[in-house]
């Protein structure tokens, strides 16, 4: 599986890179973000220990390629760091909230982003991801896997080529996950990015 998406994901570099269109335009963008995370399984595990939302940050790279004349697409890589507390399963003693658990990804986009009303665009596809680091996986599943992102964004032109990018982004992790398990948990994310692009 993972030989496939790293194939897919070089097919689509590669169209970025080479392919010939009549509109030459490109945009790179850092970014950055503050987002929090609810973690949930589908369906709910009765007398489970429950996970409170946590909050992160994220921060990467993005290229964006235009391939009509309001339709660009978009990849990248970006980290994404989460802690969480975790309150342990009810057992009849008083026990304390593990806190802090700390899951670490690597996020790869594979978007399509449609602009609208000038300024806004519409941002929606889907990430690989691949977790780095997860202190106790007892608690939360591994989140390596193929999640989804939709965000409506606001693309502000300061100067002739420099951009700015604000925007909301809800997103869900293990939409597609490598390492299937029953009842695995899943990430809900939601958040605001921040953006300063170089368009050429």
């Amino acid at each position: 599986m993972r030989r496939l998406i790293l194939t897919l994901f070089l097919c689509f570099v590669s169209y970025l890179s080479f392919s010939q269109t009549d509109i030459k335009e490109n945009q790179i963008d850092i970014v950055a973000g503050y987002l929090e995370n609810d973690v949930a399984r589908f369906p709910e595990l009765d007398g489970a220990a429950s996970v409170e939302t946590g909050k992160g940050f994220c921060f990467g790279i993005n290229y964006n390629r235009k391939v009509a004349k309001s339709i660009w697409i978009n990849s990248g890589i970006i980290f994404q760091r989460t802690l969480n507390d975790i309150n342990p399963a009810p057992t009849g003693e008083l026990l304390p909230t593990i806190e802090n658990i700390e899951t670490e990804m690597l996020r790869i986009p594979v978007k399509v982003r449609i602009d609208f009303l000038k300024w806004f665009y519409l941002r929606t596809g889907f990430l690989i991801d691949t977790e780095l680091s997860n202190k106790n996986e007892t608690l939360i599943d591994n989140q390596s896997g193929i999640g989804y992102s939709l965000s409506l964004g606001l693309n502000l032109k300061i100067a002739d080529t420099i951009y700015i990018n604000i925007e909301p982004e809800l997103g869900y992790l293990t939409l597609i996950p490598f390492n299937s398990e029953k009842y695995k948990q899943h990430f809900l994310l939601s958040g605001i990015n921040l953006g300063i692009g170089y368009r050429f």
